[in-house]
C-alpha cells in the first residue's frame, strides 16, 4: 500500500502533557520534546492512500492520518491510524482488502470508519497476526481483523505493516450490529469512547464485588447480570495461556452497549464484554526475560491487580477464580478446550511453517530498514535477521509444546483442584460433529478418534450435532444415553462413542 502526504496546514498550538522522558519522549510539565508524542485531531494530517494487491487496486482515497501507539511512538518506524471524513471527500473507507472479515450475522464487512497501520519493525510484533490465526476466532473476545502489507510512505519503503481494524466504537458497531452512539469503550483501563460515567460505574461495581462473597448465588447472579461471564473467562484464559506479560490492565479493553435491547442480538443486552490486542510480549516473546513455560501467570495476575496496572476487573477475576465453583469449572474447561483444539501442536506447527515461508524475507528487510545494523551488504543483513526470525518462530513453537503440562500444574496448584487431567476419547460413527464445552469436534479419519484432556471431577457438557440428512441415535461406552445433550464427570480416562444414522 502507498500513502502520500498532502501539504501541511497551520495547526493549533498543542499544550501537551507531562510524561515519559528519554529516548526522545515526553518532557516535564507542558513542554513537549517530540511532536510524534502529540495526540488529537489537531495533529491529524491529510494523505492520499492507495491499497493494492497483486496488481489489483483495493482503495484510492483521501483521508486523515495520525501516529498511533503508546511506548512504540518512540520507535523510528511509526504506526498510524487512518480516518475517513467528509472533509476529505468520503465518510467511509470502502474496501474488501480484509477478505475474511464478517459480522455476527455472517455478512462480509467492506466498509470502515477507520483503519490502523501497525508497524512490524521486529519479529515479536508478528504475534498479533499469529494470535489472530490461532484464537481471534473465539466468540467471547472482540478482536480486530488484520492483514500483512508493505507500506510505502511518499514512495519510500517503510517495511512490513499490519492493516487492521481500529478498535473503537465504530469497530464494535460494525462487527456486532449495534449503534455506535450507545457504545462505551475502555482500553488500558481508561475511557476511550462513550460516557465516562458508564466506565466509572463498571469500575465501582468491580471494586465492590471483588470484596463480596461470590460463592453465594445471589451475589454471583448480580455479577453475571453486569458482566458477560463467558467473555470475562475468555479474556483471562487467553492471557494466562499465552503468557501475555504486558497484561492485564494494558493491551486489553472492555465495552458495553447501553441503548435499548435489539431483538435477536445478544450483544445488545447491556452487559460488559472484553477485547484483547497487542500480543508483542506473549507466546514466548521476550520482556525482561520471564518466559519459561512454567511461569506462574496466576500469581502474576494478582500482582497486576495492584499498583500501576491496577484494574478493578482483575481483582474481581481473582475473587471469582478463588471462591466461585461455577466460575472455576467454566475457567478450567475453557483452558482444556484451548489445549485440546485451539493451540494444538498441528495448528501451531502449520502456522510456524507458514510464517517462515511467507514472512521471513519481509520481516528481515523491515528489521534492516529500522535497526541500524552495521553489515557489509544488504544480503548479509537480510541473512542475519532471517536467522533470528527463524529462532523466534522455533521458540514460539517450543513454547506451545511445553505450555499445556506446565499450565495444568500451575492451575491445579493455584486453584487447589482435587482432580487430574485425564483423557477423553470420542469416536464418531455416521455423519455428525460433537460440541464439547466451547469447541466443535469433527470427524478426521486420518487422525482417528478424537482425544483430549479434561480435569477429573469437573462437569463437561457434550452435545451431538448430526449432519443434514442424518439424525442422532445414541451415546454408548462410558455414557449410555439417547439424550442429544449431556453432562459428564470423568474420574479416570474414558471413551465415548456417538452414533448418527
Amino acid at each position: 500500500m502507498s500513502v502520500e502526504q498532502k501539504p501541511m496546514k497551520k495547526e493549533k498550538k498543542n499544550e501537551g502533557r507531562g510524561g515519559r522522558d528519554g529516548r526522545g519522549g515526553w518532557g516535564r510539565g507542558n513542554q513537549v520534546k517530540a511532536n510524534y508524542q502529540n495526540k488529537g485531531k489537531e495533529w491529524e494530517r491529510e494523505v492520499f492512500v492507495t491499497i493494492f494487491d497483486k496488481g489489483e487496486i483495493y482503495l484510492q482515497q483521501k483521508m486523515g492520518i495520525r501516529i498511533k501507539g503508546a511506548a512504540t511512538r518512540n520507535s523510528p518506524g511509526k504506526s498510524f491510524n487512518l480516518f475517513a471524513r467528509k472533509d476529505y471527500g468520503k465518510s467511509r473507507i470502502e474496501t474488501n482488502i480484509l477478505k475474511d472479515n464478517y459480522d455476527i450475522n455472517g455478512n462480509f464487512i467492506n466498509s470502515y470508519k477507520s483503519l490502523s497501520l501497525r508497524n512490524i519493525y521486529s519479529e515479536e510484533r508478528l504475534r498479533d497476526g499469529f494470535g489472530k490465526d490461532l484464537f481471534y476466532v473465539r466468540e467471547g473476545l472482540a478482536t480486530p481483523n488484520m492483514k500483512n502489507a508493505i507500506l510505502f510512505l511518499e514512495g519510500e519503503y517503510w517495511g512490513l505493516y499490519l492493516i487492521q481494524e481500529k478498535i473503537d466504537d465504530h469497530f464494535l458497531s460494525i462487527n456486532y450490529l449495534i449503534p455506535n452512539d450507545y457504545i462505551v469503550v475502555a482500553k488500558a483501563n481508561k475511557i476511550d469512547d462513550g460516557p465516562e460515567e458508564e466506565f466509572n460505574d463498571f469500575n465501582s461495581f468491580c471494586d465492590k464485588y471483588s470484596l463480596e462473597d461470590v460463592s453465594k448465588e445471589e451475589v454471583y447472579s448480580k455479577v453475571k447480570k453486569k458482566i458477560d461471564i463467558d467473555s470475562f473467562i475468555e479474556l483471562y484464559a487467553t492471557g494466562i495461556y499465552i503468557m501475555h506479560f504486558d497484561w492485564p490492565g494494558n493491551n486489553d479493553g472492555s465495552w458495553k452497549y447501553f441503548g435499548e435491547p435489539i431483538e435477536g442480538n445478544k450483544y445488545s443486552d447491556g452487559r460488559w464484554r472484553f477485547i484483547v490486542f497487542d500480543l508483542d510480549y506473549s507466546m514466548g516473546g521476550d520482556f525482561f526475560n520471564p518466559y519459561v513455560p512454567d511461569f506462574d501467570m496466576f500469581t502474576y495476575i494478582e500482582s497486576r491487580g495492584k499498583g500501576r496496572w491496577k484494574a478493578s476487573s482483575t481483582n474481581l477475576f481473582v475473587n471469582l477464580i478463588n471462591n466461585n465453583t461455577d466460575f472455576q469449572n467454566k475457567f478450567v474447561n475453557i483452558i482444556c478446550d484451548n489445549v485440546n483444539e485451539v493451540y494444538t501442536k498441528e495448528k501451531v506447527e502449520s502456522l510456524v511453517n507458514k510464517y517462515k515461508d511467507e514472512c521471513s524475507d519481509i520481516v528481515a528487510a523491515s528489521k534492516l530498514r529500522w535497526s541500524g545494523f552495521q553489515s557489509n551488504s544488504v544480503f548479509e543483513g537480510i541473512s542475519y535477521y532471517k536467522t533470528n526470525y527463524y529462532k523466534s518462530l522455533d521458540a514460539m513453537k517450543e513454547f506451545f509444546e511445553k505450555r499445556p503440562e506446565n499450565l495444568f500444574k500451575n492451575m491445579k496448584d493455584y486453584m487447589g483442584l482435587k482432580g487430574e487431567p485425564v483423557d477423553l476419547e470420542i469416536e464418531i460413527i455416521g455423519r455428525g460433529k460433537i460440541q464439547v464445552n466451547s469447541i466443535i469436534i469433527t470427524q478426521n479419519y486420518q487422525r482417528g478418534n478424537w482425544i483430549g484432556k479434561y480435569f477429573s471431577r469437573i462437569p463437561i457438557t457434550i452435545k451431538a450435532i448430526p449432519e443434514k440428512g442424518y439424525k442422532f441415535i445414541q451415546w454408548s461406552g462410558y455414557l449410555e444415553s439417547t439424550k442429544q445433550s449431556e453432562e459428564i464427570v470423568l474420574l479416570e480416562p474414558q471413551k465415548i462413542t456417538v452414533i448418527f444414522d
